[in-house]
């Protein structure tokens, strides 16, 4: 009896994302970051924990071709309930929904769940024509540009002030735009930094994983 129920409640949690049609390499890396944020985001603020990592996904399967990615949270934390799990996956899934219907923010729905979330919906093109996201319990979703047109509507208008962030630096990323990443150890929250022309990447190395404060221009909603 209780191997079945926690298969049960095993189904119950798992989450499905699937990109239907050609996957590059690309786009399955940029897909997995989006994804990776939205479910650690959604998942830390249902289950009221702290920290980023607090609920951690595992990979139950997986399938090529078009890509097909199911997953379970898992508590990562004595202090995080197992059985908030299930709870996961339905609010992944209903806030969703709500999101297709109207541009009001669902619950458990942060700034950085709703912009990783836009990010998943905005890879659809003619080559991957669908993103979809499910769980154990029913069809999956596709994401829409009215889900995108909604969610942008929920963020509200960037304001620009000049300011500071502090936390700890645990990332660097110098393809492209310079930029590192500096998380809040209190809310896991993370905040992406450019680089100014006067900072070199390889001083900013020396800081990686230490508290850092970084002073410029900051872009946020109301």
């Amino acid at each position: 009896m209780k191997g079945k129920r926690s298969g049960i409640s095993s189904a119950k949690a798992g989450l499905r994302l699937q990109l239907e049609g050609q996957v590059t390499l690309q786009r399955l890396g940029e897909a997995l970051d989006a994804w990776t944020d939205f479910l650690r985001e959604v998942g830390r603020d249902v289950a009221g924990a702290t920290g980023r990592d607090a609920i951690r996904f595992l990979i139950t399967e997986a399938k090529g071709g078009s890509l097909t990615l199911d997953v379970r949270p898992q508590a990562a934390k004595k202090s995080v309930p197992a059985v908030v799990m299930p709870r996961i996956a339905r609010t992944v899934t209903a806030g969703i929904r709500s999101l297709e219907r109207s541009a009001k923010r669902p619950k458990h729905f942060s700034d950085t769940a709703l912009i990783k979330l836009r990010d998943l919906a905005l890879l659809a093109d003619p080559e991957t024509p669908t993103v979809r996201i499910g769980n154990g319990t029913g069809a999956g979703i596709s994401l829409s540009s009215r889900l995108v047109a909604h969610v942008e509507a929920v963020l509200g208008p960037l304001v620009e002030s000049i300011g500071t962030v502090e936390g700890k630096l645990e990332g660097l990323i110098i393809h492209g735009k310079n930029r590192f990443l500096i998380y809040d150890p209190l809310t896991g929250h993370q905040v992406v930094c450019y680089l100014g022309g006067r900072v070199e990447w390889e001083h900013v190395l020396k800081a990686f994983g230490k508290r850092v404060a970084a002073t410029g221009f900051i872009r946020s909603r109301s």
